[in-house]
């Protein structure tokens, strides 16, 4: 699985990082922990379109963090703890932030409100709020597609331009499948979430229990601190058909449009 940063100079890595620090001012950590990326399934695979131009492939599951130690007490993180240890040590959630890479030893990483994520292009309050009606449709018990298109429903919401209504097929930021298990049309399962969004739905309750996970320098993530589901198989190795899956980044790529 590929690592490294793609498109960016030392220079685009500086800029970003101060713009990641100078997003980050003033929000509330609730806790911390130390997470590192252990695999990500269950998954499904597919390409990300910004704006008319593929930008690359990539896993598109549920994310799977390995817990270290715990910095915190009384609060989202020891809860948070708690749960992860009931689970192997591993803490499921779903990538928020393809601007950069997963983190591949132990970061520290602090617990936010949703709208204060990702570092360095929040989401805001209404895609937050929409964030967490889609996680009414989530379940611990996911298959391939489903967390495959639970994942491309998350980064639909968070990187389409404002005021779009959520079409994975279509808009600035779209997606193709590179399906990697089964039979093809699983993003169609994420449309019709998000179908029930643009529409009000009455069944897309938002889930006051979603937080996002997030490190500066690192991909940010969003879980429910219920219950983010059972540990899954490990997957398959990393390279499908010759073609090198990424866990980021489209930081070189990714520039979230604003109403």
């Amino acid at each position: 699985m590929n690592v490294t940063m793609r498109g960016l100079s030392l220079a685009g890595l500086a800029i970003i990082f101060v713009l990641a620090l100078a997003g980050s001012a003033g929000a509330t950590s609730y806790g911390w922990l130390d997470l590192k990326y252990s695999y990500c399934g269950p998954t499904e695979a597919a390409y990300t379109i910004v704006n008319g131009v593929r930008t690359g492939a990539w896993y598109a599951g549920q994310y799977n963090l390995k817990t270290n130690s715990l910095h915190s007490t009384g609060d989202w993180g020891e809860t948070l703890w708690n749960q992860a240890q009931a689970h192997g040590g591993l803490i499921g959630t779903y990538c928020i932030d393809i601007g950069q890479n997963a983190p591949p030893s132990f970061v520290r990483y602090d617990l936010y409100d949703l709208a204060d994520a990702p570092i360095g292009h929040e989401m805001g309050a209404t895609k937050a709020n929409d964030l967490r009606r889609l996680y009414s449709f989530w379940s611990s018990g996911f298959g391939d597609r489903e967390a495959g298109a639970f994942e491309v429903a998350v980064w639909e919401i968070i990187n389409e331009t404002a005021g779009t209504p959520y079409n994975v097929a279509s808009g600035y930021f779209r997606i193709q499948e590179y399906t990697l298990h089964g039979a093809s049309g699983w993003s169609s399962i994420a449309n019709g979430w998000l179908e029930k969004i643009n529409n009000n739905d009455p069944s897309a309750i938002p889930n006051p229990d979603v937080v996002a996970l997030v490190n500066a320098s690192t991909q940010d993530y969003a879980l429910t601190l219920k219950d983010f589901g059972s540990q899954p198989p490990i997957p398959e190795p990393v390279t499908m058909a010759g073609l090198v899956l990424g866990i980021g980044c489209l930081a070189g790529y990714i520039r979230r449009r604003k109403a």
